[in-house]
């Protein structure tokens, strides 16, 4: 059995390299890098901690994911034209074949649960 509880701090964590791929950066180097703090034995749901230089790019969400922001601040623009300002604080949640663009600002860092109904592909 995996421990019941398991607790970390940011700087407790390892960062890996996370780039975005060169074909959706629009401007900017948004260097991304993150780190897995679980994923379920199915590989459907994870949850882990992610970063993103400033830079502007396009996401397409695969997945169901719920973020948690912890610093920075920046926008996200759908594909419909609505604009979302995240910032230190919110939460936002984004559903599967949302389309996006991303407008980070200021370093942000972030708590992310992911769900999906196959295997995650990450």
């Amino acid at each position: 059995m995996k421990n019941p509880i398991s607790t970390f701090a940011w700087n407790d964590l390892q960062l890996d390299d996370w780039p975005i791929p060169q074909e959706n950066i629009l401007e900017g180097q948004p260097d991304a890098a993150g780190s897995i703090i679980y994923m379920t034995n199915d590989k459907t749901s994870c949850s882990g901690i992610w970063q993103c230089k400033p830079g502007k790019f396009r996401w397409d969400f695969t997945w169901n994911e719920s973020i948690y922001i912890i610093s920075g601040r920046g926008k996200i623009y759908e594909e419909s034209g609505a604009i979302h300002e995240i910032s230190a604080g919110k939460m936002v949640h984004f559903n599967q074949g949302l389309k996006s663009t991303w407008v980070v600002e200021e370093l942000i860092q972030k708590f992310f649960m992911l769900q999906s109904e196959v295997e995650l592909q990450l």
